[in-house]
This record gives structure tokens, C-alpha cells and sequence, in this order.
């Protein structure tokens, strides 16, 4: 036991996951404090369509966010570990060259088409359908607001300073929770936590900025504000976009199936008000998948290096580490949580929102519990060069889950929603089972015949090069 002690410390995996889990639980704390919180002030009719806002904003957002962030990470944790500076300033440039267009455009799109769209979902004369039309299109606003704290992230997770972006996440996160119930408190609607949700979003780039300028003081290997947004415009794009488009219809297809739809479908063919308990029931699972990211983005930078030295044998030992490490935080702490659960639930919430959210968490933990070993999908089909078979992967979960929630919502309107998203979490064991199989078959093979995270052709053509 002393001697596993010993390892683990000397770990620098074990170190940075350890770090970002407990900022994971933090965040979760908050986040969760936030939701009890709404449910007091606005109800479940109105806290129901601030989530909904959320749905249709993210809805929209997720088919024009191409999965540039986790590319950019990638490639920075990559340039860091050869020691190349400019490319690390030419990715960051990429991503927020990439973000303000595509937040602009997003922007644009939820302003000429969300009203129209909501109004043939949820009923042509549907006030409802108006506000919530009114909160998505504000709440478009929020990518352009942070891209400030979108560097922050992609740096500090690239180069694996795990205690500032932890310390950056929490203490955005404390601003954002902060202002949302402020917000709704003052104003007594929605409107009130949109608006909060996007001053938090301001506050979250003051302390992006602090903790930035606080790490390039301390060490080297960070590039001036300045120079990135210098070169926003100078980077191009073009070349680019494939491997993102790729990277990103992995995690969007599996974000459509377990944030959007649920909440769009069952606003539809249930209530409003259980679309409040559904996102308050996910954010108490969620709090065992935030147990995930800490593990999962040092993953992100382990894998990403592992990459780079072309060692499959290396990629194949922290896939699996990260892999099992993910699902054995998920299980055993949902062991831990569930025997208090239903009294904090009693303690902590309307007594109206009691049993359904009860009702909600037990239905969605056994898909938890499988989806807590995909921690890392999505940068092992980009170490491997197999995006395309994670794609197909996901677009067959999707095709067959679809219909399911569909079916499950009209034939059960309150619970069959919970239902199906317990078996899309579940359906996540699909990629794993994939990736396993793969990195079985390369490690058997020569050392030589890995070619390494796809570059177009060498790492340094990988670079977006300016015009």
C-alpha cells in the first residue's frame, strides 16, 4: 500500500487528475447550489423554460461549434511537448478566429430563426414559445462574451497547468451562479437568470485574464494576449475545418442525444415543468460525471503526448488507465451518494420537485454508470486517425435513439424521456469497445507501423499557417 502510495504521488498523471477532481466536485457544488437555488425562486414552470432556453441555444450552437477547442488543445499539448512556441500561439489564434465566426453566425441565425422555429414546435399563438425564443437568442451572445476564458482553457489544459485552470473554472463558475440567482431573484422570470448567465460569462473573462497573465509570470511557455488576438485574421482557417468538423460531430451527435432533444421533446410531449426536473435530476448524475473531467482532460494531454512519441503502447496504457480510473469515480461514488439522496432532496428542494427528481436520478444512473469509461473518445479517434469510424459510431446511436425517445415520450410523456437518456449514456460503451479492440491490435504490431496523431503529413504542416 506504502509503495502504491509512492507511485502515485510521483505520478504526474495521478497529480493532475487529482487536482482537476477536486475542482470538478467544486464546480459541481456550485452548479448544484445554482439549480436548488432557481427552484425555490422561479418554479418549475420557469426554471423549466430557462433550461429550455439553454436546449435551443445549445442546439443551434452545437451544429456550428466544429469541435475547434478540443482540436486546439490537442495540437497545443502537442507543440508544447517539442517546444514550439509559435505553434502554440498559432493554435490558440485558431481558436478564437474560429470561435468569433462561428458565434457571430450563431448569433445571427438564433436572432432570424429560433422565434419562427419554436412557434411551429410548440404552438403557432404559444407566449411560451415567445419568451423562450427571446432568453435562446440573448444566451447566443455567450460564446463571443468568453473567448477569453476559451484561451485560458485551451491553454492551461494543453501545457497541463492543471491548478490554474481549476482555480479559473471555480471561481467563474462562483460568478455565474451568483448572478444567475441574483438575476432571477431580482427579476422574478427566466429573463432575470439569462441575463445573469451572461454577466457571469463577463465576470469569467476577468478572471481568465487574471490567472493568464498570473502563469506567464510564473513560467515560460505562454504567449502574450496580445500576440493571439494580433493574429485573429492572419490565421487561416481552410484546412483546418476537416479535422474539426470530424472531431466535433463525435461530441456533438452524443450532446444532441443527451442535452437537446430530451429537453425539446419533452416540452413537447410533457411539460414544461418536467423539463425542470429532468435537468435538476441530470445535474445531480452530473455531479458524477464532472468526476470524469478531471481524469478526462488530463487524459486529453497524456494521450495527446503519447501521440506525438508515436508509441501506441504508450497510447494504449493511458487510454486504459484513463478509461478505467473515469468509471470506477462514477460508480463507486454514486454507491456513496445514493443511501443520502433522498434526504437531501427533501431538505434541499420544493416538496413538488421531491419524487420526480427522485424518480429522474434512479432511472439515469445505470446509464451513468456505463458512460463513466468514455472519458477520453474523442482524443483517441484523433491520437488514432479514426474520427470517421467514431462518426459512423455515434450517427448509429443516434439513428437508433432517436426514435426511441420519440416512442418512449408519446407513450410515457413524464418519465419515458428519462428513460431513453439512460440508454444513450449507456450506448457510449460502443466507442470503448471499439478503442480497446483497436489498441489491442496496434500494440501486437511493429513499433514503426503507428504513424502517429494526424498532422497532414508532419507536425509542422499541422500548423494553421498564416496567408
Amino acid at each position: 500500500m506504502a509503495k502504491l502510495w509512492h507511485v502515485l504521488r510521483q505520478s504526474r498523471f495521478a497529480r493532475d487528475s487529482t487536482i482537476l477532481q477536486a475542482g470538478s466536485l467544486m464546480l459541481a457544488g456550485l452548479g448544484l447550489a445554482g439549480v436548488l437555488s432557481l427552484s425555490h425562486i422561479l418554479g418549475a414552470a420557469k426554471q423549466g423554460e430557462f433550461y429550455l432556453a439553454i436546449a435551443v441555444f445549445t442546439a443551434l450552437w452545437f451544429l456550428l461549434n466544429l469541435g475547434v477547442a478540443s482540436v486546439a488543445t490537442s495540437r497545443v499539448a502537442s507543440a508544447t511537448e517539442e517546444q514550439d512556441d509559435h505553434a502554440v500561439r498559432e493554435w490558440l489564434t485558431f481558436a478564437v478566429e474560429a470561435t468569433l465566426l462561428m458565434g457571430t453566425v450563431c448569433a445571427l441565425l438564433c436572432w432570424w430563426l429560433v422565434p419562427d422555429l419554436l412557434r411551429w414546435w410548440l404552438g403557432a399563438e404559444s407566449e411560451h414559445a415567445s419568451r423562450v425564443a427571446t432568453y435562446a437568442t440573448l444566451l447566443a451572445l455567450e460564446p463571443l462574451i468568453g473567448i477569453p476564458r476559451l484561451i485560458g482553457q485551451v491553454a492551461f489544459q494543453g501545457q497541463r497547468r492543471m491548478a490554474s485552470l481549476t482555480r479559473m473554472e471555480n471561481a467563474s463558475e462562483l460568478g455565474r451562479v451568483l448572478l444567475v440567482v441574483v438575476g432571477a431573484f431580482w427579476t422574478g422570470s427566466a429573463l432575470g437568470a439569462v441575463v445573469g448567465q451572461l454577466l457571469g460569462a463577463v465576470v469569467s473573462c476577468g478572471f481568465a485574464v487574471l490567472y493568464y497573465q498570473k502563469e506567464r509570470a510564473l513560467r515560460a511557455g505562454l504567449p502574450t494576449l496580445g500576440s493571439i488576438l494580433g493574429r485573429v485574421g492572419r490565421v487561416r482557417l481552410a484546412g483546418r475545418w476537416g479535422l474539426g468538423v470530424r472531431m466535433g460531430l463525435v461530441r456533438n451527435i452524443d450532446a444532441y442525444s443527451v442535452q437537446v432533444l430530451p429537453s425539446l421533446i419533452l416540452d413537447r410531449y410533457g411539460s414544461t415543468e418536467w423539463v425542470a426536473y429532468l435537468r435538476i435530476g441530470q445535474r445531480i448524475v452530473g455531479v458524477l460525471r464532472l468526476l470524469m473531467t478531471g481524469v478526462g482532460r488530463t487524459g486529453v494531454s497524456a494521450l495527446s503526448q503519447a501521440g506525438a512519441h508515436l508509441d501506441p503502447r504508450r497510447l494504449g496504457r493511458v487510454y486504459r488507465q484513463t478509461t478505467l480510473l473515469g468509471g470506477l469515480c462514477v460508480i463507486l461514488s454514486s454507491l456513496l451518494m445514493l443511501p443520502i439522496l433522498p434526504w437531501f432532496l427533501g431538505r434541499f428542494l420544493p416538496s413538488d420537485y421531491v419524487d420526480p427528481v427522485w424518480t429522474c436520478v434512479l432511472i439515469l444512473l445505470p446509464g451513468m454508470w456505463v458512460m463513466g469509461f468514455s472519458v477520453v473518445n474523442d482524443i483517441f479517434y484523433l491520437m488514432a486517425h479514426k474520427l470517421e469510424v467514431g462518426i459512423w459510431i455515434s450517427i448509429a446511436n443516434f439513428v437508433v435513439q432517436v426514435p426511441i425517445l420519440f416512442w418512449l415520450a408519446q407513450a410515457w410523456p413524464e418519465q419515458g424521456v428519462a428513460v431513453a437518456l439512460s440508454l444513450t449514456y449507456a450506448s457510449s460503451a460502443a466507442h470503448v469497445v471499439y478503442a480497446l479492440w483497436w489498441l489491442r491490435k496496434r500494440e501486437l504490431e511493429p513499433l514503426e507501423q503507428f504513424s502517429g496523431p494526424p498532422s497532414d503529413s508532419t507536425a509542422k504542416s499541422s500548423l494553421p499557417t498564416g496567408r
